[in-house]
């Protein structure tokens, strides 16, 4: 159980990373996008 809960909690923090990370991708790719149409 002690394992299952500090995976949950390092999984929690991954996800957090994972999320911060996917949006700055995808605004980076917004960015681009909107420069490319221009």
């Amino acid at each position: 159980m002690n394992r299952f809960a500090s995976g949950g909690a390092m999984t929690g923090t991954g996800v957090q990373k994972f999320a911060y990370t996917a949006l700055i991708v995808l605004l980076f790719g917004l960015s681009s996008g909107w420069l490319g149409a221009l």
